[in-house]
């Protein structure tokens, strides 16, 4: 009888002790799979869409284990940093990039919020501007933004610019240009001269931006340093021993540009040389895209370049018309390629003073008297 007690006993703590180890199962596994992910979804949202129940589980862990690195801003400059992604860059050499430039503080941890979230593979390449204070998560965000492209082309007006960027963004021409005529209003800065606006001082090339949520400040801050990439200080020191403060050179090159604006080879060098050699003698630049910049500020509406009659020389009352104003204008009239600032930093050495074209003919004609020049289209 005893020992059938015993045995008895033996079967009660065996059920209890199944009955304790399967609760502790289900009470695991309730961890497991409801409470730790939604945990996770609280702090990160959703998950991507068909992310196995293991997967989920275990990266709900890791990110939970990496709260503060992910959740918390890392980066505290005192401006922006651009970060660059080029074609081909996979999610971990984005996050180890962004690691290495203190934008982050853990690598593994931005990649397992990526593939948490199936942005891995959804990266986009191009610049971005990162602000300070910005947390890893939301800069995960950012690189996923589908970007557009803004085509800013040589011999544009910064009108032009403002209306592609209308098109192609949320900001409307007006928010831009506000910005783009007083830079140092809203904290722009730049080591170009930007305190009379940016006409010039867009490097043409295509821009690309996020389709929603671009600021007027990043959009132009990315802008400038395109453009200080080009008018670097060697450069400047070469306008400087040509005798040329940067605005004048980019001046100078505006008008060279629309000169040219059919983009003939070899041409941009010999026009720089006759604007100097102008300036040496002391004769005024006489160039007709000024007349047309001058006449479309006066009338404010039409064609951004209007065709311009012989009577235009002298009836378009602008500081820009230097037909009737000698000297420099008083800033660029149109975006400048590289080349056009390379040819005004190294300028052919010529004796010409004029250049002109001759119907039917896509060249220009140089010379160096003014006979010479009226007699250049047969």
């Amino acid at each position: 009888m005893a020992k059938s007690k015993s045995n008895s006993a033996s079967c009660i703590g065996l059920i209890f002790a199944i009955i304790v180890l399967i609760a502790i199962f289900g009470v695991v596994v309730y961890l497991a799979t409801v409470l730790l992910p939604n945990a996770a979804a609280a702090d990160f949202g959703e998950p991507q869409a068909g992310l196995p129940t293991f997967k989920r589980i275990q990266l709900s862990s890791l990110l939970l284990l990496n709260r503060d690195a992910l959740l918390n801003p890392q980066f505290f400059g005192a401006e922006p940093i651009p970060f660059q992604v080029t074609p081909g860059e996979g999610a971990s050499t984005v996050a180890y990039n962004l690691l290495v430039q203190g934008v982050i503080p853990d690598a593994e941890a931005f990649i397992n919020y990526l593939v948490y979230k199936g942005y891995d593979t959804g990266i986009q390449q191009g610049e971005f501007l990162l602000e300070p204070g910005i947390k890893p998560v939301e800069v995960a965000e950012i690189l996923m933004q589908q970007e557009i492209g803004i085509v800013v082309l040589p011999g544009d007006r910064l009108g032009e610019v403002a209306q592609m960027v209308a098109a192609n963004t949320n900001l409307s021409a007006e928010e831009f240009l506000q910005f783009a005529l007083q830079p140092s209003q809203y904290g722009i800065v730049s080591t170009l001269p930007i305190e009379n606006g940016l006409e010039g001082l867009i490097t043409p090339m295509t821009y690309a931006v996020p389709e929603e949520g671009t600021t007027a400040f990043e959009l132009i801050s990315t802008m400038l340093r395109e453009t200080e990439k080009i008018i670097t200080p060697a450069m400047i020191a070469q306008f400087e021993a040509n005798g040329l403060t940067v605005q004048e050179a980019v001046t100078l090159a505006s008008m060279i540009e629309r000169e040219n604006h059919i983009n003939i080879p070899n041409e941009l060098e010999q026009m720089a040389s006759v604007f100097y050699n102008r300036i040496q003698v002391g004769m005024p630049f006489q160039s007709d895209p000024t007349v047309q910049y001058g006449l479309r500020n006066l009338t404010g509406t039409g064609a951004w370049w209007p065709a311009i009659t012989q009577a235009d020389y002298t009836a378009v009352d602008s500081p820009y018309n230097t037909y009737l104003y000698p000297g420099f204008p008083p800033g660029p009239i149109c975006m400048v390629s590289a080349e056009a600032l390379q040819a005004v930093a190294y300028p052919a050495q010529t004796g010409f003073l004029y250049f002109r074209s001759c119907s039917g003919e896509e060249f220009h004609r140089f010379s160096v008297t003014h006979q010479e020049h009226l007699d250049a289209c047969p």
